[in-house]
Order: C-alpha cells, then structure tokens, then sequence
C-alpha cells in the first residue's frame, strides 16, 4: 500500500492472541519498501526494453559455449535465414553444421573460435562467413560481432556473447560497386580522362588520381596537392573564365562544365574539358568539397579548328555563289515573262505549261538564292548588341505579318516580354521565322494558336514559341536546325529548309541554345535561350579564342 505521500509499504497482520489463546484483536507492521518497489519497476521496464529490443532486432543475438560448441542463448536460429525448420534443426543435430556452413568458411569459424578463447575483456573481434540455403544452395553472407561473455574459475574464456547478422544485400551491393568502379576507370582510361578533388575549400587541400598525373606529365613532387597548384598551370587567358564558371557552380550547385587550356609538362599547353561538382552537407548550406574529372580534348579542339575554318571559306563560298546566281536568274524570269507577253497569242498549251515551269523553277531558285545569301551573312556581319524592348519588336513583327494573321484567323498570345541585350535585327528574324513558321504549319480547318513567353534564368532568358500546328516527330527534333532540313514537299508546304538553321545560327551568336518538345498532331514548343550580359565575338577573335598557345 501507499500513504498519502507516495511511499510504498508492506503491510503485516497478525492476530493478537491472550494467555487462553484466545484472539483479543490484531497486531500491524507497516515495513518501508519504496526502494525495493521502485527497483522492481525499473527492473520490469529494462527486461520490457531488452524484449524489445531483441524482437525488433533485424540479427541475432546469441551465447555461444566454446567448449560444449553449441549455444547456450539464441534470439533466433542461423539456420532459419538458410531455409532450415526447427524441427530439421533438431533432427540433424550435430550434422547442421556441415549442412548450414559453407565448406570454404569452416576453417575460418574455427580460428575465430580459438581466437575468442584468448581475447581480453571489453574487446570486440568480427568474422564474415556464408551460409548455404537448403533449396537454392546459394551462399548467404553473415557478419558476426563477438565479445567475451563468461570465464571460468582460470579466467578461460568459456562462453562469448555476440551478434549476427544478414549482409547478403549489402554484399550483392557491393559487388555492384566494384564492377561499377571497374567499368568507371575503364571509361576514365578509355578517354583519357582522370578525377580530382578539391577536398577542403578552406585549407587549399586537394587529390589528384593516377591518370590526372600521367595525362598531364606532372609527378606527385613536381605537381603538389593543392588547388592552388593546379590554377597555376591553367592558361592566363582562361583562369579568369574558369574562376567565375567555379564560384556559380559553388553558389548554385549546377555543376561545372568548362574548356580550358592546361600547361603539360612535356607537350605544353593542350585543351582539356573539366567537369566538377559541389559536394554540400545534408543540412544544404556547407559544401565540404567539390569533385570532377578532367579530359583531354586537344585532338578533338583541332578538329573543331579545322571545321571553323572551313565553315568560313564554305560560309565565302555560299556567299558569292548565292550572289552572283541573283542576276542571271533575274535576266531568266524577266525575259520568260517578256517572251510569255510578246508570243503568247502563238503559244499552245504545252509551250505555256513549259514557261510556266520555268517561271516557278525560277522563283523557287531566287527564293533559295535569298535565304543562303542570309544565311551565310549571319556570322560574318558584325554583330551590334544594344538594349532593346522585345514587347516593341514582336508588335512591330505581327503588323508585319499582319495579313498572314488575318487570312489564317490565328490567334497569338504575348507574355510581357524583357528588355535584353542583343542584336536587334536577329533577334527580329528570330522570333519572325519562329511565328511564321507556327502559322505555314498550321493544321487544315483549325484556328491557329501560338503563345510566347520566357523565363528569367540566372544567366540568361529562356524564350518559347508553343503553337497547336501539325507537330514534328522526335526523331526529326534535332535534324530540323540544319540547312536544308526540309520535312515536307513543295507540293505540301513551300520553303527551302533553311529558315531554322538561321534561327540556330542567330542563337549561336548570342551565346544560347534552341531545342523543342513536339509530338506529332498536338503541336511544337520551341525554345531558345540569349545569355545575359553578352560580349560579341568577332570572327578574328573567335578563331584566337580556339587556336593552341
């Protein structure tokens, strides 16, 4: 019982008896036992935590006696990860063993065993060992954690308390990680690649792996594990660029992709593309470290050299074959519609249909000479980038396409655009070729729809042009942006498959890049993005830029 103030006591009655034996009323004791109580409960709440914790406990926990080899305690079997009952536990007995254990690890359990029998108290030893399964014979890994559990009279370790448990997943995933680290350092060797880290932001401390060393030439003395060291050997013309595109990866976690020029010890400088990564701490805020890999690109940036090149004298070549085929065919259609006007009362209808072919062959030919002549122009006209209110220019291109609009009845929704910098005449044909491109390939007896809008990323705009037209397969999305890409016959749709190559081409110039999402039927989204605080390039210092110090 308890008295007012919590106490717990132990009441005894007796009865109180005279001299005739003869009850005359009740002796009571009243014995303080609050301590006794309270241990009672506290034991009764551990054995209650302990049951717990030994029925949620994913392993087994056991006491094994060394010299009986059996055990005294277990909170499951072994043998029931294998497959195995209790009652063919009991019925093989001592055979278990040899059926339960794989024949490799028998010799290794032993040892343990024998190893437990000198190990000093409060120290741990562990053992990994495999399980066979009754039905698919296939190993089970164990992991087994032991300590000392009782000694006898000579201080012989005679039984030890221990836990076991099922690794067999973390070792299949293992596995995987081994075969995936092989598969990554044949691919890193294959492209002649190496990692690096930069391990402490703080501190300057970085790593640098094998390859890293023997791409570059450098030894881990001449080439010191510091950052630092390895911006020293990057190109002067490129540490600039290459520390700001480091601070954004840092800041916003995008991750780094950069080409840059590197001091080799034996070959100079040569390209190398560095790809790199933050490493931020799961409260979002600290980055521990950034990694990344490092390629050598030097083959491939000469091919690109080359390509420039010949782009240029292809570009020339475009150029002047375009404008000197302008005059000829202008004399040809003057003197087919002359020669139409001065003889037609003599023509048969197969003399007419003849000139008619012409007529058309040569419109078609003018029109194709036009768009080459623009679109070899694109990159060799000085670019003039300025401020320019986009809101102002797409309302001065639908007054331009004002009669297009009306006929198609197409309806076109405008976002509240920026102002941006860029060249204001690409931009105009950029976003014109866009629009009339959504009403050419409009669906037949359907109300044309196009919306344009953007968004404001951290470096740069990100514009769509989305309409509800005929739509482009997936398998045609990238080859639409190159010159005369054409999807559709004349008969179908008229063009000459250069208007979104010149649309790539304007985007090129201010440093972007333009992609789409369409599916067949339900119409196109083109997007494009202008980069944000633009330097024009000129062709002298584009080719500077890409040439090997």
């Amino acid at each position: 019982m308890q008295n007012a103030e919590g106490i717990w006591f132990l009441m005894q009655v007796f009865p109180y008896r005279n001299q005739e034996h003869v009850i005359r009323g009740v002796v009571i004791n009243f014995i303080n036992i609050h301590e006794t109580k309270i241990a009672i409960k506290e034991t009764a709440r551990v054995n209650e935590f302990l049951t717990h914790l030994i029925d949620t406990n994913p392993g087994i926990i056991y006491i094994y006696d060394l010299e009986k080899e059996q055990n005294v305690y277990a909170s499951g079997h072994l043998a029931a990860i294998a497959g195995y009952s209790d009652d063919e536990v009991r019925k093989l007995g001592s055979g278990l063993r040899e059926k339960l254990f794989h024949k490799d690890d028998l010799s290794t359990i032993d040892a343990h065993h024998k190893k437990m029998k000198n190990i000093a108290d409060g120290e741990i030893s562990q053992i990994e060992y495999r399980l066979v399964h009754k039905s698919t014979k296939k190993s089970i890994w164990v992991f087994s954690t032991d300590k000392v559990n009782e000694r006898n009279e000579k201080g012989e370790v005679i039984s030890i308390l221990g836990v076991a448990q099922n690794i067999n997943e973390m070792k299949g995933l293992q596995h995987l990680l081994k075969i995936s680290e092989s598969r990554l350092q044949l691919a890193i060797k294959g492209n002649r690649a190496a990692l690096w880290e930069w391990s402490d932001l703080k501190e300057n401390r970085a790593w640098w792996s094998k390859e890293f060393y023997e791409i570059l030439g450098y030894t881990a003395k001449s080439l010191k594990p510091l950052f630092s060291s390895f911006i020293n050997i990057i190109h002067p013309e490129d540490i600039i660029q290459f520390r700001k595109s480091l601070e954004e990866n840092v800041e916003d976690n995008n991750g780094l992709e950069e080409d840059i020029r590197i001091k080799t010890k034996n070959s100079g400088y040569r390209w190398f593309r560095v790809n790199a990564k933050a490493h931020i701490e799961s409260d979002g805020n600290i980055i521990k470290k950034i990694v990344g890999t490092l390629a050598d690109i030097d083959h491939k940036k000469q091919s690109e050299n080359k390509m420039k090149e010949l782009n240029v004298e292809l570009e020339r070549f475009a150029y002047l074959a375009s404008h000197d085929l302008k005059e000829p065919l202008r004399t040809v259609t003057s003197f087919t519609k002359l020669f139409k006007e001065e003889y037609d009362n003599v023509f048969d209808d197969n003399a007419r249909t003849y000139l008619d072919f012409i007529e058309k062959a040569s419109a078609r030919m003018i029109t194709l000479t036009n768009d080459l002549l623009l679109y070899s122009q694109l990159d060799d006209k000085s670019l003039s980038f300025e401020k320019i209110p986009l809101d102002r220019e797409l309302k001065n291109i639908l007054d331009d396409l004002q009669k297009t609009i009306v006929d198609t009845n197409a309806k076109i929704k405008i976002d509240k655009l920026p102002e941006i910098l860029c060249d204001a005449v690409q931009i105009r044909q950029l976003f014109q070729n866009l629009i009339s491109n959504s009403l050419k390939y409009r669906k037949p007896n359907i109300t044309p729809k196009i919306q344009i809008g953007y968004e404001d990323k951290r470096n740069a705009y990100q514009f769509f042009v989305k309409d509800n037209g005929i739509g482009i397969s997936k398998e045609y999305h990238q080859k639409v942006f190159e010159v005369f890409k054409r999807l559709h016959s004349n008969e179908e749709y008229q063009g000459t498959g250069i208007g979104l190559a010149n649309c790539k081409r304007i985007v090129d110039n201010h440093q972007g890049k333009i992609w789409l999402q369409s599916t067949p039927g339900k119409g196109a989204i083109f997007y494009f993005s202008i980069k944000k605080n633009l330097k024009p390039l000129n062709r002298h210092e584009e080719n500077k830029l890409h040439s090997v110090s």
